[in-house]
């Protein structure tokens, strides 16, 4: 009965030491006052980054996690030329200890709205608000999501999932195994994924989209700059106004091609494939698949 009570204790001790170690606690924050325009640069090592706008010209720097996480980063915050420099890096204690991740670790930054930002992390989640400026920002394998932002935007992960809700610029987003959604985007839209789904709702913008095994789903609005969508495996779903000027060519290797577009010239109607002008014709209207369906309609 002694022995129960005492491993009891121990374990109650160890869940009590745990839960100590992986409080959140605040590492550092600093603030900085800013121009519009300018840029923040982040570079950090495994943690999770969230951007957000505020109505100052100040850059508002947090960076959160557990103490045991704290042991592990240097963290640097200083004032540029450009903008504001923020760099999370692990401290090196042993050769060992550089295959040990660090995990936990939250930068939190509150910006003006126009405002550039520039973000890499090796491992964590990217987050974004209403962050006007053009963006670039990168992830060795977390996910990615970018809400209600203007200017240019370039975001690649190596192996998670990209959203990307209501944004006022050219688009390229990449990722080499997840999913990319991309919802009410006006501008140029290039996307890849080597094996995700994609998801777009586009407006008045050039089209390019390619994934290797995943599905594609298209609804566009407004003018068409021409679309390029192809899929090594999967079902291609494109949706589009009655007005749409384009030269059509549709192409399935193993699949059927649906096209209920009421607007349309057929030029070519074969097994596998089909050629058409949607009404005065023009800008290029690609699809192909190697095994699955593909549907074209009318919005």
């Amino acid at each position: 009965m002694r022995l129960v009570a005492k491993t009891f204790v121990i374990l109650c001790m160890l869940f009590l030491s745990s839960n100590y170690l992986n409080a959140q606690i605040i590492i550092t924050e600093k603030s900085f006052d800013v121009s519009a325009g300018e840029l923040l640069y982040v570079e950090a090592s495994g943690s999770d980054l969230k951007v957000s706008s505020w109505d100052q010209n100040r850059v508002e720097v947090t960076v959160k996690g557990s103490k045991k996480a704290a042991s592990k980063v240097k963290v640097d915050l200083k004032r540029t030329e450009d903008g504001i420099k923020v760099i999370v890096k692990k401290k090196r204690k042993g050769f060992f200890d550089f295959f040990n991740s660090i995990g936990g670790i939250l930068v939190d930054v509150k910006t003006p709205s126009d405002f550039k930002v520039d973000i890499e992390t090796s491992g964590g989640d990217i987050e974004i608000f209403s962050v006007n400026g053009n963006k670039r920002v990168e992830t060795s394998g977390g996910d990615i999501k970018i809400f209600k932002t203007k200017g240019e935007l370039k975001a690649e992960t190596s192996g998670g999932d990209i959203l990307i809700e209501n944004h006022y610029g050219n688009v390229s987003a990449s990722t080499s195994g997840g999913d990319i959604t991309a919802k009410s985007v006006s501008g140029n839209v290039e996307v890849s994924t080597s094996g995700g789904d994609i998801r777009i709702s586009s407006h008045d913008g050039y089209l390019n989209a390619e994934t290797s095994g995943g599905d594609i789903w298209v609804d566009h609005t407004g003018k068409l700059k021409g679309i390029n969508v192809s899929t090594s495996g999967g079902d291609i779903i494109i949706n589009l106004p009655s007005n749409i000027d384009a030269d059509v060519l549709l192409e399935s290797w193993g699949g059927s091609i649906d096209c209920n577009y009421p607007n349309a010239k057929e030029i070519s109607v074969k097994r596998g494939k089909y050629e058409a002008r949607f009404n005065k014709g023009g800008n290029k209207l690609y699809a192909s698949t190697s095994g699955g369906d593909i549907t074209v309609k009318e919005r």
